[in-house]
């Protein structure tokens, strides 16, 4: 009998000879108990040895040789050593290739962040495009934030925030109303500081417009208004401290004109009344009237020396200093 593969060198045997037929694995337990290979008569005094389409009970598959053999491992379930794996559809358009030397994966379909509302997958990955998206969106955002200011060494100063405005800085709008206390460190508003600028009235007497006038405040010229000493009187300051006081020597009235007698009134509530007269030396000191109408009076006059007391009855007295007389009208109109 002869005995032939597809290549080598032809085997004639007798009867009773031995064939040997080999693998190469004399392990059992390293053999795979499936039914992964065929036997086929061709009809031509042969038979084909076919490998299954699908291979079970294999532990794992080795491509190649050495440090470089691509491995598939069905035990730890991985595949070692691939360079590049492409994932075509049927009609070989928008494949997706795993590129193992530059540790890329082109062909994704999701390029772009979903704007329908559709939801995320957690389990899908992310392209460059969504990332980009992503990145695009954050840097934009980040223009528009207020940032602490960095310490040299780069780190964040806490302490400062310096706003990047133009030359007539930054305007910082819709800033609530701030605390105005003693130990607020809110910040407050133009509307707060526009009432605190608006400065005060100040009125003398009455509330009408001559005696009426506005201190403003927040000016770079601010106004001021003073406090002025009138006749007779004095004012001094102590640190903050204002004092009015009555001088040693007063004055009441201003120079006579030339030709005018001087006098000086002071009049009561019931018609009481003190006159002086510059032109002899007079003074008068008119009493309240009583219920006939008629009021207590006394004259004293330095032209010549008299001094006149006049009661509401009608009675008085006069001393004449002129003639050394005194004269004493009582009531009844007699001298006495």
């Amino acid at each position: 009998m002869k005995f032939m593969g597809d290549f080598g060198t032809e085997d004639k045997l007798k009867l009773n000879e031995e064939l040997t037929v080999t693998g190469g694995i004399t392990d059992n337990a390293q053999l795979s108990q499936d039914n992964n290979i065929g036997v086929e008569a061709n009809g031509n005094k042969g038979l084909i040895l076919r490998l299954a389409k699908e291979l079970k009970g294999l532990d794992g598959i080795t491509f190649g040789a050495g440090d470089t053999a691509m491995k598939i491992d069905g035990t730890q379930k991985t595949i070692n050593n691939i360079t590049k794996m492409t994932f075509k559809t049927s009609d070989n358009k928008d494949s997706i290739v795993v590129d193992g030397t530059n540790k890329v994966i082109t062909g994704l379909s999701n390029t772009t962040l979903p704007t329908d509302g559709t939801p995320m997958q957690a389990d899908q990955a992310a392209s460059q495009g969504q990332l980009k998206q992503v990145l695009d969106k954050a840097n934009d955002t980040d223009k528009f934030a207020v940032k602490y200011d960095k310490n040299t060494d780069g780190s964040v100063n806490k302490n400062a925030i310096t706003l990047g405005g133009d030359t007539n800085g930054t305007v910082i709008k819709n800033v609530a109303n701030g605390k105005v206390k003693a130990d607020s460190k809110e910040a407050v508003n133009g509307s707060q500081l526009y009432k605190t600028n608006q400065g005060f009235d100040v009125y003398i007497k009455d509330k009408t417009t001559d005696n009426t006038f506005n201190v403003g405040l927040g000016a770079d010229d601010k106004d001021a208004f003073g406090f002025d000493a009138g006749n007779g009187l004095e004012i001094s300051k102590n640190g903050k401290k204002i004092t009015y006081a009555l001088k040693d020597d007063i004055e009441v009235g201003k120079d006579g004109e030339a030709g005018t007698d001087g006098k000086i009134t002071v009049n009561g509530k019931d018609g009481e009344s003190v006159t002086i007269k510059g032109k002899n030396g007079e003074i008068g000191i008119q009493g309240p009237k009583g219920d006939d109408g008629k009021s207590n009076s006394v004259t004293i006059s330095g032209k010549d020396g008299t001094i006149g007391t006049t009661g509401k009855d009608g009675s008085s007295v006069v001393l004449n200093g002129k003639d050394g007389s005194i004269g004493i009208k009582g009531k009844d109109g007699k001298n006495k």
